[in-house]
């Protein structure tokens, strides 16, 4: 189920940041590398047509490990 289903409304943005980090702890524990290793930590936060957020995700990924692609379509309608 995706976030237009589960809070029954559109998604008008998306809003990605992407920042550099040094993971610890816990984190870095569970992505099987040693603390302080190079991370990024990937937030999205999802907003309706009223510019509202509903949802907001956050991510971390070692860098060893991480391929990053994006695909924006033009809107030629607009």
């Amino acid at each position: 189920m995706d976030i237009e289903e589960r809070y029954n409304v559109v998604i008008h943005s998306i809003i990605r940041t992407i920042d550099g980090v040094k993971l610890s702890g816990d984190t870095a524990e569970e992505l099987k590398v040693r603390e302080s290793s190079a991370g990024l930590n990937v937030a999205r936060a999802y907003s309706d047509l009223s510019n509202r957020m509903v949802e907001i995700e956050v991510n971390f990924y070692p860098v060893a490990n991480l391929s990053y692609r994006m695909e924006v379509p033009r809107n030629l309608d607009a």
